[in-house]
């Protein structure tokens, strides 16, 4: 991400706080009252910043809010196009929220402020660093320490939980009339952003967020799950938006679910109250309070509760009162209750605004079977909910983006909304979290530093995944000295016999059931076969990467490398069992090892078809742990030409959605952690590559070559794809006895059919059977 050039109209004004409030763990509430005198801003261009997380309203009414996510070193201020000013007066009204160590892990940024600034200078004098501002510490808001989860405390790095506490609101403060001579005078953090010397009095390096708004959305409750300590009337009545009164001394229990997994900001009214305790508890699931374990999450089952993400309210008694949080909440279900003190409380609606990254499924296929379309929805939402201002490896618990995780994440977007947006940013934002020597934190923005080495080779693939599917060379290019820094760290870390060395921190690969913490197995010093073919696969991408959008010369250099390294694993394979074990001790064999030695390329086609027939037919072979290497395990079997076995893994997919009630992907096969997870979206791109049979070919840069082989066995259908330069569109019919099929494809892109036969851009009507020859008429 540039920074903002000196010029920039942000760069030169001054950034505000309060006068004595903290600059973390805090709430401030901004106002700016100004007049306009016969002028006129349609579309003025007004941009705005703070930390952590600034929202605006004009004249009582939202307008926008962040800035994305990101760190100090480039944090981001955000362009609002102001709608049209009358004459008259006005209010600009913010507030500014920073939870200090109370943050998330993917939460970062500079102590607390607020910069504004307008292009217009007549429009900065009231808006910008003319702009005079009233503020207050809001002590309404704190965090609640510690989520609802009795039976045992899970990873929960998602930050905590909010008290609200509603005698300490300044009620009314987005009102025009709003009376706030009683509030402060702002004061000078800094007279700009940066000066002469190089100094960052901010604490912060400003650029352009790159981001667009997060959509945003009006979204309603599925049902009324459970209703304790009121009548079944009252509590219909309260779903259907009547106020719902809680006489003094009671207590009520209220469960709403939404029909799936939902991030939303959450709006709850009420009035009335003092004394009164309301706590929310987000869950995606009802719990086994014994075992801890989920049940079905389409029903709330007796005995079952709800754990998981709570806040926590007091009123003050007062009328028509309103609790918003400063960020989202990601559920299935909230638990409501309430204890009441001396006074009714009449409870009203729990409205939601569902909020995500404004992607759009451009991608669609008619005609076949519905359980290939439960399949690619369930796919599709899972991403969509992981998608907000980075890529969220999980909304419900950590909220991180994983550079290991968000190579799938992109790939499937890229086919399925043609959009590259967030990929670009989780790029950038991998390459800001990297280390001294080549080491990268495997996520970012991070608050804590965690290291996978694995996962900096992941970004290696992503950036060369990026090349092919999307193109831009010069986008890529300011990346390919830290993917040299990756590789070089590995290679300095080699043995005598080519293998890799004892690679430290956590090399992760799988939540497979005997891999320690998920890691790679090795020996007392290394001789990982599973890591040893990774850096063979991030080697060749390397080399392709430096031939398009880097040093040219370095091509053979890296190949050579390539060739070395997986010469070395495969010096490994064993004959007897057709497999390469885990290390040179040969203590473990896994299907890990076998397919990343198939995408690497290290094994012929007929040894690859062979290395994982028989890792996944034979006793004592570690099986993947999660859908994500699953996704994998499927790019292994395509790349050894085994249909048969892709077909019969896809059931997987369709049975945890059925077994479950889950209308998202979890995080592994067995008993999950997390209900939606990104990285477990890749049955979208089987169905894409497999079934539809469509592929980037493996030289293609920006997808200006598509490989189309078709699955003999697909149902006759239509698809629309997503691609750089437009949409993809391919038609078929029932395939022949001889497995030859008719298909109609119109693509802005070179087509390679399966006998090699290569197809000018444009419309095609093809006659396609696996390693023969079609015919064609353009």
């Amino acid at each position: 991400m540039p920074e903002l050039p000196d010029t920039h109209c942000a760069m030169r004004v001054p950034a505000w706080w309060h006068p004595d409030a903290t600059r973390e763990d805090v709430s401030v509430l901004w106002r700016c009252r100004f007049r306009v005198d016969g002028l006129r801003h349609p579309g003025a261009r007004w941009w705005f910043s703070g930390s952590q997380r600034v929202r605006v309203w004009l004249d009582g009414r939202f307008l926008a809010e962040g800035p994305s996510r990101s760190d100090p070193w480039r944090w981001p201020v955000r362009l609002v196009e102001l709608p049209e000013l009358t004459p008259g007066d006005h209010v600009l009204c913010a507030e500014v929220w920073h939870a200090g160590p109370f943050s998330g892990i993917g939460q970062m940024g500079p102590p607390a402020f607020l910069l504004a600034a307008a292009e217009d200078p007549d429009l900065d004098a009231l808006l910008g660093g003319g702009a005079e501002w009233r503020c207050h510490h809001d002590r309404a808001r704190s965090a609640l320490r510690g989520h609802h989860w009795p039976r045992k405390r899970p990873y929960f790095p998602l930050g905590a939980g909010e008290r609200f506490d509603a005698a300490d609101h300044a009620w009314g403060w987005l009102g025009l009339d709003f009376d706030d001579a009683g509030w402060a005078m702002a004061r000078k953090v800094c007279s700009q952003a940066g000066n002469p010397w190089g100094n960052l009095p901010l604490g912060a390096r400003l650029v352009e967020d790159p981001l667009p708004p997060m959509a945003r959305r009006p979204v309603g409750w599925a049902r009324l799950v459970v209703a304790d300590g009121v009548s079944a009337p009252d509590a219909e009545a309260w779903f259907g938006g009547t106020p719902l009164r809680v006489v003094p001394g009671q207590s009520a229990r209220l469960v709403l679910e939404r029909g799936g997994m939902t991030n939303a900001i959450p709006n709850l009214r009420w009035s009335g109250g003092q004394g009164t305790r309301i706590g929310l508890v987000w869950s995606e699931a009802g719990f086994d309070p014994e075992t801890g374990r989920k049940g079905r999450r389409d029903t709330l089952e007796p005995g079952r509760e709800l754990w998981g993400f709570r806040d926590e309210i007091h009123p003050d008694g007062g009328a028509d009162r309103e609790w918003t949080p400063p960020w989202f909440r990601s559920f299935r279900y909230l638990e409501i209750t309430v204890e009441t003190g001396e006074q009714p409380l009449d409870l009203g609606p729990c409205t939601l605004t569902e909020t995500e990254f404004p992607l759009t499924l451009r991608a669609r296929v008619e005609g076949w079977e519905a359980s290939h379309q439960r399949m690619w929805t369930a796919a599709y939402d899972t991403l969509r909910l992981c998608s907000h201002e980075t890529f969220f490896d999980c909304p419900q618990y950590e909220q991180a983006q994983f550079g290991g995780d968000t190579p799938v994440t992109a790939r499937c977007l890229y086919w399925m909304a043609n959009d590259d947006r967030l990929a670009r940013k989780c790029i950038d934002d991998i390459h800001a979290g990297q280390l001294a020597g080549g080491l990268m934190q495997c996520r970012y923005p991070s608050r804590q530093v965690q290291i996978l080495p694995t996962y900096g080779l992941q970004w290696v693939f992503m950036l060369e995944d990026f090349l092919r599917h999307r193109g831009d060379p010069g986008f890529l290019a300011p990346y390919l000295s830290q993917a040299r820094a990756v590789v070089e760290w590995f290679l300095a870390r080699r043995r005598p016999d080519g293998l890799p060395g004892r690679i430290p921190h956590a090399p992760f690969v799988d939540w497979a059931s005997v891999f320690q913490a998920g890691n790679a197995p090795q020996d007392p010093d290394g001789g990982s076969a599973i890591i040893g073919a990774m850096l063979t696969r991030a080697l060749t991408c390397l080399a392709r990467l430096e031939q398009h959008a880097g040093r040219p010369e370095l091509d053979p250099v890296w190949t050579r490398e390539a060739e070395q390294a997986g010469a070395a694993v495969e010096r490994l394979w064993d004959p007897e069992r057709g497999l390469i074990p885990d290390t040179a001790l040969r203590a473990s064999t896994s299907i890990h090892a076998q397919v990343e030695a198939v995408l690497a390329g290290i094994l012929d086609p007929d040894r690859a078809r062979l290395a994982i027939g028989n890792a996944l037919d034979a006793d004592g072979v570690i099986q993947p742990g999660t859908f994500h290497f699953e996704c994998y395990v499927l790019r292994a079997l395509r790349a050894a030409g085994d249909r048969d076995r892709i077909r019969q893994r896809w059931p997987r997919w369709l049975d945890v959605l059925e077994r479950t009630g889950l209308t998202t992907y979890p995080e592994s096969c067995g008993d999950p952690r997390s209900d939606c997870h990104a990285w477990s979206s890749g049955i979208a791109l089987s169905q894409v590559e497999d079934l539809i049979g469509l592929r980037v070919a493996p030289d293609a840069v920006g997808a200006d070559r598509l490989e189309f082989d078709p699955d003999p066995q697909a149902p006759p259908l239509r698809a629309t794809l997503g691609h750089p330069a437009g949409e993809v569109t391919v038609e078929f019919g029932l395939a022949d006895a001889d497995g030859r099929r008719e298909a109609v494809v119109d693509a802005p892109a070179e087509i390679i059919l399966p006998d090699g036969r290569r197809l000018e851009p444009g419309r095609h009507r093809v006659r396609v059977a696996p390693a023969r020859r079609p015919s064609a008429t353009e």
